[in-house]
C-alpha cells in the first residue's frame, strides 16, 4: 500500500464518520424543534430566532466534513475548501469543528 493521499491526511485530524452523522442528525432535530418553539416560546423569540442561523451555519461545516469523509463523492476537495473556509485556517489546521447545536441555549434543570 502506497501513502495515504493528502486529502485522507487531512481528515484524520478530524471526528470520525460515525460522530459526523451523529452531529449532523442532532443539529437537524435541534433545528426543527427550535423552529416550532419560536412560535410557541415567545418569552425566549430572540434565543429561538437566532438558534436556526447558528444551526445552519455548523450544518455548513458537518456537512462539508461528511461529504470529504465519503469515499464515493468526487467532490471531495471541494468540499474540503469549504470546509476550511467554514472553519477558518485555526480550526481546520488543528481539526476543531463547531458545536453541532447551540449548547448555551438549552436550559439546565436540577
Amino acid at each position: 500500500m502506497g501513502e495515504p493521499s493528502p486529502l485522507s491526511a487531512e481528515l484524520l485530524r478530524f471526528p470520525p464518520p460515525d460522530v459526523v452523522r451523529h452531529a449532523l442528525s442532532f443539529n437537524r432535530a435541534c433545528y426543527y424543534s427550535f423552529r416550532a418553539q419560536q412560535a410557541v416560546r415567545l418569552h425566549r423569540w430572540q434565543e429561538y430566532h437566532e438558534a436556526p442561523y447558528y444551526l445552519d451555519t455548523a450544518w455548513i461545516a458537518w456537512n462539508a466534513l461528511d461529504s470529504c469523509q465519503s469515499l464515493w463523492d468526487p467532490d471531495r476537495d471541494d468540499y474540503l475548501i469549504t470546509l476550511r473556509t467554514a472553519l477558518g485556517d485555526e480550526a481546520f489546521f488543528t481539526g476543531r469543528m463547531p458545536p453541532p447545536v447551540p449548547y448555551w441555549l438549552f436550559v439546565e434543570i436540577d
